[in-house]
Order: C-alpha cells, then sequence, then structure tokens
C-alpha cells in the first residue's frame, strides 16, 4: 500500500481541507538542537528529509492520525520518537516544525500545543498587572477612542495592540509581561483559528470581547471554537441566548453609550442650521464582498416587502428563522443579513421620500444615497468628532432608522444626538426597552403617518420639546457612558475598577 499524495478531510466545523504533501507546508516555528515535527502530514516521509542531527521528535493530533489509511503509520520512520503534548511544552530546545494544513485541520488541538511552545513558562506563573488591559481594536475606528479613555478612567492602564496582531507578537508581547485583561473590539485581535485566544488562555489573561456588530456576521469567519471560552458582549440582546445554545460560556448584553467628554458641540448656532437630518453610511464597508455568493429567494422577499408595507419588521431575526440558517459554523447566516440588509433599505428610502417630499432634509453621507433619488440636500462625510456633534446640536430634528441586521441594536445617534443637544427622532425596535418607556414615547414612530404626528406634537409645543431634551440629556449622562459599559465589562471579568467594585 501507499500513502496517497493528495488527500481532503473535514476540518472540527465541517469545512473541506487540503492535505498537500509538500515540504512547503512545514513552517519553521523555532531553531533548536534537535528537530521536533508538530504534525507529520499525509506522507511521513517529508519530515523524515527535513530532519537532521538527533532522533527526531513528533507530535501528532489523535483524530488526524485515526482519519490517515494503515500505509501512512507504517511509513513512520522508525527511528522517529512520538511525544505527548505535556512532553512537547517540556522540549525547549527544539528544532520546531509546524505542519499548517493540520492546523487548519484541527486547530482546537493544536492551539493549545502551540501556546506552549511559544510562551515562557515563568510567564504562565507570573501575576497579572491587574492595572494592565491590552486593547485590540482599529486605530482609526469609531468607538476606540471612547473605550481607552474609559478604560483610563476606570483606573487602567491600555497598551493598544496592533490588528491583526498574529500569534509570534502576541507571544512576544505576553512573554514581556502579563496583562490581567486582553480586551477586543468586534473579535479583533481574535484570529480565525483560535491561536491568540490559545495563547491567551495559556498565559492565564481573562479575555473578553465586544461585539458592537452583528456577531453572526463576525463568527462567519471562526474556524474554530475557541471563541466560546471568551467573555462575549453583544449590543443586541437577542443574540444572547442564541450565543449560549451554541456553548458560549459567558455571554452578556452590552448596549453602545456615549462619551459626554469626546462628543459635545463646539459652536452651536443660535439658529438652527438644518431642519431634518440624517447622517449615515448607505452601506457597509466592503459590503459586496462580504455577501458574494449569497442569494435572496425573489418569494421571500415579496414577503419580507409586504410586512413592511403592514409596518412590521422583516429584521435578521426574522430571516434567519425564515431560511432555517444557523449562526454558527460557516458563512451562509450572511444570507440571512443580506436579507435584513435589503430590507433595511427599503425601510428608510420609505421614511426618506416620504419626509423629503415635505420638508427640508438633510442627508449626511457617501453617494450611495444618490441612487434612491431622495428629495434631499446630499453632504458628504464629516468628521464625526469635530464637526458631527455641532451638526446635531444645530438640527430641528435628527432622525434615526435603525439597521435590520440588529434586531434589538441601537446605534450611536440614540446616545449622541441627546449627548450634543439636539432632538432625535426614531424608529420603534426591541431595543429601546433599556430606556424608560415614558421617555421613548415621545420620540418614537413606526410609520410614516405616525411620524407625522410626531412632529406635528412637538412643534406644536415647543417648552414641552425642550423638557423632553433635557430629561434625555440626563438619562443618557446618568446611565449610559462608555465609563458605564468598560466597568461592567471589567466587573464580569472579575476586575477592580476605579469606584473598587469587583464582579
Amino acid at each position: 500500500m501507499t500513502v496517497p499524495k493528495y488527500m481532503r478531510l473535514k476540518d472540527e466545523t465541517g469545512r473541506d481541507i487540503s492535505l498537500p504533501p509538500d515540504k512547503r507546508h512545514f513552517l519553521l516555528l523555532k531553531e533548536g538542537r534537535r528537530d521536533l515535527f508538530l504534525g507529520l502530514g499525509p506522507d511521513p516521509g517529508i519530515p523524515a528529509n527535513l530532519s537532521r542531527g538527533e532522533t527526531p521528535l513528533y507530535l501528532e493530533c489523535p483524530r488526524f492520525a485515526a482519519e490517515m489509511p494503515a500505509a501512512w503509520k507504517d511509513k513512520i520512520p522508525s527511528f522517529f520518537r512520538e511525544l505527548s503534548p505535556e512532553e512537547v511544552t517540556a522540549t525547549a530546545d527544539g528544532r520546531i516544525w509546524l505542519y499548517q494544513p493540520g492546523l487548519r485541520l484541527f486547530p482546537s488541538f493544536w492551539t493549545g500545543v502551540l501556546a506552549g511552545v511559544r510562551l515562557q513558562p515563568k510567564m504562565a506563573l507570573a501575576t497579572a498587572n491587574n492595572n494592565l488591559v491590552l486593547l485590540a481594536a482599529d486605530k482609526n475606528g469609531l468607538l476606540t477612542p471612547e473605550i481607552e479613555q474609559a478604560l483610563k478612567e476606570e483606573g487602567m492602564r491600555v497598551l493598544s495592540v496592533p490588528s491583526p496582531i498574529t500569534p509570534r507578537e502576541l507571544a512576544d508581547l505576553l512573554n514581556r509581561e502579563k496583562p490581567a485583561h486582553f480586551l477586543s473590539l468586534n473579535m479583533h485581535g481574535i484570529d480565525p483559528l483560535g491561536e491568540n485566544p490559545g495563547l491567551l488562555k495559556k498565559a492565564g489573561v481573562r479575555t473578553s470581547t465586544w461585539c458592537v456588530d452583528n456577531p453572526a456576521h463576525i463568527l462567519s469567519k471562526m474556524r474554530t471554537r475557541a471563541w466560546k471560552g471568551i467573555n462575549i458582549f453583544t449590543t443586541d440582546h437577542w443574540f444572547v441566548a442564541r450565543l449560549k445554545k451554541l456553548g458560549a460560556q459567558s455571554v452578556h448584553h452590552l448596549p453602545l453609550a456615549a462619551s459626554p467628554k469626546l462628543f459635545c458641540p463646539r459652536n452651536k448656532q443660535a439658529k438652527p442650521e438644518f431642519d431634518f437630518l440624517y447622517v449615515g453610511r448607505f452601506s457597509f464597508p466592503d459590503q459586496e464582498k462580504f455577501f458574494c455568493g449569497q442569494k435572496i429567494d425573489s418569494r421571500l422577499l415579496k414577503k419580507a416587502a409586504g410586512l413592511l408595507k403592514e409596518n412590521k419588521r422583516p429584521d435578521f431575526s426574522w430571516w434567519a428563522e425564515e431560511i432555517k440558517a444557523e449562526l454558527w459554523p460557516g458563512d451562509c447566516i450572511r444570507r440571512a443579513g443580506l436579507g435584513a440588509e435589503i430590507c433595511t433599505r427599503m425601510w428608510r428610502e420609505t421614511i426618506l421620500e416620504h419626509l423629503g417630499g415635505q420638508r427640508d432634509l438633510t442627508l449626511v453621507g457617501d453617494r450611495g444615497w444618490e441612487e434612491l433619488g431622495v428629495q434631499a440636500r446630499l453632504l458628504p462625510p464629516v468628521d464625526y468628532y469635530s464637526r458631527l456633534p455641532d451638526m446635531y446640536a444645530s438640527a430641528r430634528f435628527t432622525l434615526n432608522l435603525n439597521n435590520m441586521l440588529l434586531p434589538g441594536g441601537l446605534t450611536q445617534r440614540h446616545f449622541d444626538v441627546w449627548t450634543a443637544g439636539g432632538f432625535l427622532l426614531t424608529d420603534r425596535f426591541p431595543g429601546l426597552d433599556i430606556f424608560p418607556p415614558e421617555l421613548v414615547k415621545e420620540i418614537g414612530f413606526d410609520s410614516p403617518l405616525s411620524l407625522d404626528r410626531l412632529v406635528h406634537r412637538l412643534e406644536s409645543d415647543p417648552a414641552r420639546k425642550k423638557d423632553i431634551a433635557a430629561a434625555w440629556h440626563r438619562e443618557i449622562t446618568a446611565r449610559h457612558t462608555y465609563r458605564h459599559r468598560i466597568r461592567s465589562i471589567l466587573q464580569k471579568a472579575g476586575l477592580p475598577s476605579e469606584n473598587g467594585s469587583r464582579g
């Protein structure tokens, strides 16, 4: 019998992985005295040819070995010595090779092994610096400054890590100092194969991620179960029970918030500059690429359009149920996201066309809005931290039209407009239940006609409108700042904060 020259196996999430028997797929992780192979691949003759000097050592994933034909085991050179995972960790002087397709096949096995190889033993025993947080986020993205400032206000020292950060880079960092917490925004720094979570777990570092976008979309990139052991915070409560059902051990609802210090008007106009203002992207970045290959059944789309006409919301939860898509693993859940995105566009077009036909409407965003042909003044995107607060403050009304990608997720407008001293009108959806119902009823609508009635009521009583805005401002600043949210994350992770509380 001979060993096949080319094989395909299914990884631990059910995806097909190619196993090319080629020396180029053996990555040299570390130079050393004796060869140590982490995975032999489908042809053990290749590592035999790569080895030199003393008796080569190897470790193989039991599930991989079980998938190989009998001829595979017979072809392992007799002078090779097999190790256990514990023995591999102790082999610090090895010349270490990794068969990379093996990692893609069974990451849950290999990430722990690799963490033991990459980390210095003394770091696992070191005492964590309770004031040090590693922050993995888009350096130029929104919320990064807010989160960093809130962490500092809670008495933490923040070290921003590059995103993406490779396992080698993270291991080098963890070998220098031991943080108390690794905080990721939208799973930045959490690689698809789970090598970084494996390193953090081995080093004894608590790890959390705050998903401010759709968690199912974020998870569609994950190829391993490592994310299930991370503290997960989601801005949309709809996902909490569903992520727990998938096996996530720690999931919590944590909405967006306000940052009064960073988001405040500088030059509020004495006279309103805008009548009705809507600020937002027409579509999220690289949307076409993200949804590539996903198709929507025309009958379902017609059904969703009918619901919109009845003032109902065919949001992500509706689409996920209709197409019977699992949130994870795989990327078929993106089809539900595409359906929700199309419905969002139809809903926004309905409201904006209605409003633009009778009011002075200003749209601020990318040129995609030109496709709708809404009667409005179109302005290009503005700087979030400098110009936008002034625009909110100088608008008679700022409009929110929620994205149906998040059935119950709030937007920054729900916090920023009131913080800046503006006035928000928003469509109704489940996420608003974190606010007092008596305040929500004063600003919520669910159809073009109910929006008309709402505006008429507010315009007919300016003093009442002013009182409502003041009440909303008090609510946001008292309970819904980023410092409140970061304090919750630290408490759930069991870390002390500036006020001395501990989860």
